[in-house]
């Protein structure tokens, strides 16, 4: 099996993956009528599967309908509020050539039909969530981590700020890459309808980190009066900026000698000061 894959996909499985491709396909009911998933599905489906039956959740997924040009959005909304159905809809704006070509190449390389349609992202938020939001929308903080599951999918997860000084989480949002327009997708549509136009425009500042794939879009749709995210201000994340931007200047601690090292710190502490503590409206503009 693992020859026929590597062959047809260029994929190679783990012995893990090839025991569940082993696995009966579909879902399996028990004697007691409950269905649970089987494990020889795909890391997809397992995700849908979990998100359709989890009452708690609101989703907005990003599918890749080959026989369209634009990307397919199939959201749940309100199922909190009495409303339990999927609504399927096109994306507003034209798909750009890219991203269409970046979905054939995936679609090509996972041997996809024609009629298959291709999970490209996926967002949700609880019902926990969204009232946190909705109680605190003033701050915002959105970060991309890796490493959290075995498909090596980027987690975009964005945070609020209580009036207690605790950070919560109000959105998540697995993504196919770190490409501007999976970012636009995200702001643009899956955060305001997972949570409402009316709790977006009552942001006032959102942090992200230096990559430029995902704030320019943000920047974008703050610069757009008639975006949600008009009454925002974007801003850079001053531990991003600093902790990881000298990580990446090459002056690594193993490096230096011990005057270089003080240098070092004095350096950091010098930008924390200036950042945490501006002493006229030109330190605080830098």
């Amino acid at each position: 099996m693992q020859a026929l894959i590597v062959e047809r996909t260029g994929i190679s499985l783990s012995s893990d993956q090839l025991r569940r491709c082993s696995g009966t396909r579909g879902n399996q009911v028990g004697s007691d009528g409950t269905t649970s998933v089987d494990l020889g599905q795909s890391p997809a489906e397992r995700l849908v599967h979990y998100l359709r039956n989890e009452e708690s959740l609101d989703y907005i997924l990003l599918v890749h309908d080959n026989t369209a040009t634009r990307l397919l959005t199939i959201t749940r909304t309100g199922r909190n509020r009495g409303s339990s159905s999927e609504h399927n809809h096109y994306c507003s704006r034209e798909t750009d050539a890219s991203t269409l070509s970046y979905a054939e190449s995936v679609r090509k390389a996972l041997g996809l039909s024609g009629n298959t349609k291709l999970l490209l992202g996926a967002a949700w938020a609880s019902k926990q969530q969204q009232r946190i939001f909705g109680m605190f929308p003033e701050t915002l903080c959105a970060d991309v981590t890796m490493g959290t599951n075995a498909e090596k999918r980027p987690l975009l997860v964005m945070t609020a700020k209580t009036s207690e000084n605790r950070i919560v989480r109000v959105f998540q949002a697995f993504l196919p890459s770190q490409c501007r327009w999976i970012f636009d997708w995200c702001f643009r549509d899956a955060f305001v309808q997972l949570h409402g136009s009316t709790s977006v425009e009552r942001n006032q500042i959102i942090l992200t980190d230096g990559n430029l794939q995902m704030y320019s879009p943000l920047v974008d749709l703050i610069g757009d009066r008639g975006s949600p995210w008009r009454n925002s201000k974007h801003m850079l994340c001053m531990w991003h900026l600093i902790n990881r931007g000298l990580k990446h200047s090459h002056l690594s601690d193993g490096r230096l000698s011990a005057l270089g090292k003080a240098q070092f710190e004095a350096v950091q502490q010098w930008m924390y000061s200036l950042s945490n503590y501006p002493e006229t409206s030109d330190e605080f503009d830098i």
